[in-house]
């Protein structure tokens, strides 16, 4: 009778390859040669071929090879990103880096391979639940740990700084989805530093691709961090401001690069709009005239310049509608910014009362595209988590700003159906709840009074605050939250937000705290105060 075949094993070390014995494959040793023995002469080298990052960043398929030696919870979260997390990364821009040059440098460099699924992990088990479960208990994802662990390894043995950017923004976007705001700094500013240092030759062309993710990540932390002078200015972007773009992503780099250039000249002048409040003769910084005027003429140029080219390269699919849409209201912010930025008063926004209607129109125009898009069932929902800063901390400034009620509460409105549950670090629903509590307190109602009485007034007659009410400068949320009772009297999730108003005449501000708490959908009765009012502090 034959006998009974089997099927070759064409894996396994180099020494039971010679003998014709099975092995166990064990790495970096295998057992069956250490335990008789044997001296293991490794194993070869993966049936891959080593591109240049040059090569890996052409754009490919979407999915990568998944071979059946990648484990089996490896390969589930790797699908799960390209098949979920990516698409929805990219949500307010296109899917250039996220999803066509992630795929194959995925299969080449261990680094950005563990670095994915970690983000992968990430995503698919964060929460935007706050009740007691999810803040009494610390919930540990310990497989994505396990591979940022194994990614932070495998970029601490290269020296090639090609590898080092590319997985630096791999690693921001895992600090960010942890909501770690000092880690993703850091990391935001060590990739910023080495692309300004960079200037080999084999990197102009991956510096050409990663330019627009760098100049987005220079961003955030002039909005997020205090020390953000100390972060360097993205030299690529801001020499290249007097040129015109010539195509969608450089109008989008570009207008990019002029609002980080005016939320640095904003945190100069901080001591003039924040903490410790200075006289008003309090003598502006030298050269900051000569910057309000430079950065308000390059805004003018790139709106000019963008309005030719978007009537010569009309949107035509959702998300250059969308993208198209987001850079013009953020230029539009960028000149309500440089025209109050050297101003003390709060009623020094009131002047720009049409460029704010112009920001919701925008908005509203979005909301329009959002309702007739055609999704899938399974992506009806809001993204948990996008990576990128999109329409919240645009109509968030509009809804603090503006002081028409109409115009504020429209932008309120967008706000609860445009951005996703987070953009980076901004929570939607925190920002909202703490938008609409301004809102009351300024205009001396709640927030139904209000709403009605926004709809029964004409739109083109603003409807200012009292005069006698102080108008709140600004409002900062503490870190964590807090679990209490609501007007139910159900245990929720609750934040300690700090409103600060300049009174009249006076130096300093004065400072009162609410608790304030945090749904899906904002209740009218939101806030409980938690102390007295401070008086204001001196310098």
């Amino acid at each position: 009778m034959a006998r009974k075949g089997s099927q070759k094993v064409r894996t396994g070390c180099r020494t039971c390859k010679s003998r014709r014995v099975k092995c166990d494959e064990t790495k970096p040793h295998c057992l069956r040669c250490t335990n008789h023995g044997r001296s293991c002469q490794g194993y070869p080298s993966q049936d891959t071929v080593n591109y240049s990052w040059g090569e890996l960043l052409q754009k490919r398929p979407i999915m990568p090879a998944l071979t059946h030696r990648t484990p089996s919870a490896d390969r589930r979260a790797l699908d799960f990103y390209f098949r979920v997390v990516a698409p929805i990364l990219t949500e307010y821009s296109d899917d250039s880096f996220w999803i066509q040059l992630v795929a194959p440098a995925t299969e080449q460099d261990a680094a950005v391979r563990h670095a994915v699924i970690a983000i992968s992990s990430l995503y698919e088990h964060s929460s935007l639940e706050r009740d007691t479960a999810q803040l009494d208990k610390t919930l540990e994802n310990h497989f994505a740990i396990s591979h940022y662990n194994h990614a932070l390894r495998e970029i601490s043995k290269t020296a090639d700084e090609n590898t080092v950017l590319f997985v630096c923004i791999l690693f921001v976007c895992i600090e960010v989805l942890n909501n770690n705001k000092d880690a993703a700094v850091a990391h935001s500013r060590h990739g910023v530093r080495i692309f300004n240092g960079s200037r080999s030759r084999s990197s102009l062309w991956v510096r050409e691709r990663l330019m627009s993710m760098f100049v987005r990540l220079s961003i955030f932390p002039t909005l997020f961090d205090q020390k953000s002078l100390v972060f360097p200015p993205f030299v690529d972007a801001e020499s290249d401001l007097g040129g015109t773009p010539t195509n969608l992503d450089t109008y989008r780099s570009s207008i990019d690069a002029i609002m980080t250039r005016c939320l640095r000249l904003l945190r100069t002048l901080g001591p003039r709009h924040g903490l410790p409040l200075w006289p008003d003769d309090w003598p502006l910084p030298d050269g900051v005239a000569a910057s309000q005027q430079t950065l308000s003429s390059l805004l003018t140029t790139w709106q000019n310049n963008f309005s030719v080219f978007e009537l010569a390269h009309p949107p035509l699919h959702h998300k250059t509608q969308v993208l198209y849409l987001i850079m013009r209201m953020k230029c539009l912010v960028g000149h309500i910014w440089m025209g109050t930025c050297t101003e003390r008063n709060e009623t020094s926004y009131d002047r720009y009362l049409a460029v704010f209607r112009n920001i919701v129109d925008l908005a509203a125009q979005a909301v329009v595209l959002e309702s007739g898009r055609d999704r899938a069932p399974q992506a009806l929902a809001k993204p948990k988590f996008v990576f990128d800063l999109g329409y919240l901390p645009i109509l968030n400034f509009v809804a603090l700003k503006c002081r028409d009620l109409g115009t504020r509460v429209a932008a309120l409105d967008c706000m609860a159906i445009l951005p996703a549950a987070r953009e980076f670090l901004w929570d939607s629903a925190l920002e909202i709840c703490i938008a609409w509590r301004v809102v009351e307190k300024e205009h001396g109602a709640d927030r139904r009074t209000l709403e009605t009485r926004r709809d029964r007034a004409p739109r083109d007659i603003p409807i200012f605050p009292p005069p006698d009410r102080p108008r709140i400068k600004s409002a900062r949320a503490g870190d964590t939250a807090e679990l209490r009772a609501n007007h139910s009297g159900e245990r929720v999730a609750h934040y300690a937000v700090t409103f600060f108003t300049k009174v009249v005449g006076q130096y300093g501000l004065k400072t009162e705290e609410e608790w304030i708490d945090v749904c899906a959908s904002p209740p009218h009765e939101l806030w409980k105060p938690v102390r007295k009012t401070t008086a204001p502090s001196r310098v």
